[in-house]
Formats: structure tokens, C-alpha cells, sequence
């Protein structure tokens, strides 16, 4: 029993051979390092990921009225074509003109004076 506890220790670098951290920085706390690069990598991955569960591919076309992201072969409008694109662009581009549009006419109606 005591010559596994002692290999453990030895794998893990917590025996005290060249000084009180020195093993261990170099032998299993060395390792803190890779699995940091790794839960940064997993994470990333689970971040940019289809949002339908099973589904590995990329998700790059948000779904409407909502936060999820989702491939092409799921998303419920099918792959959005360059007409669609410049159809939703210029819809967006009339709104904003509106929308400021009426923001002005409602600032120049709260600065005229009333008489």
C-alpha cells in the first residue's frame, strides 16, 4: 500500500524532492495550463455550435425572435438567399429612416412655442 501512495505522490509531483512546489509545477500542476486551453477551446466551440441538440455543425444564422443560433439545415427559413439578405437590408434601412424621421418632427414639436 505504501509503495502505490508513494508512486501516486511521485505521478502527481507533490513529494518533496528538489524543493516544496518545485515537483509539483513540474510534473502534474504543469497540466493546469493544457486543460485551461482546452475548457477555452470547448467553450468556444459550445458557443459558435448549432443550437439544436445533436447537431455538431456551425450555427451562423440567428432565428427570429429568439437568441438561437442555428445551422442552415435547421433553421426554419431554409438557407436565406442574396434577394432575401437585400430585401430584409433595405426593410431595415426604411425603418431606421422612419424612426428617425419621427424623431426629429417629435423634437421640433416639443421646441416650437406654444401660442
Amino acid at each position: 500500500m505504501i509503495a502505490i501512495w508513494h508512486w501516486l505522490l511521485n505521478v502527481m509531483g507533490v513529494n518533496d524532492e528538489s524543493g516544496r512546489w518545485y515537483a509539483f509545477w513540474s510534473g502534474f500542476g504543469a497540466n493546469f495550463g493544457e486543460v485551461t486551453l482546452l475548457a477555452g477551446v470547448l467553450a468556444a466551440w459550445h458557443r459558435v455550435n448549432c443550437h439544436t441538440k445533436g447537431c455538431w455543425r456551425i450555427g451562423r444564422q440567428q432565428v427570429a425572435g429568439t437568441t438561437l443560433v442555428v445551422c442552415r439545415k435547421h433553421h426554419p427559413d431554409g438557407k436565406p438567399t442574396a434577394e432575401h439578405v437585400l430585401e430584409l437590408h433595405r426593410a431595415h434601412a426604411e425603418a431606421e429612416r422612419l424612426k428617425t424621421t419621427l424623431e426629429a418632427e417629435r423634437l421640433k414639436s416639443t421646441l416650437k412655442p406654444s401660442g
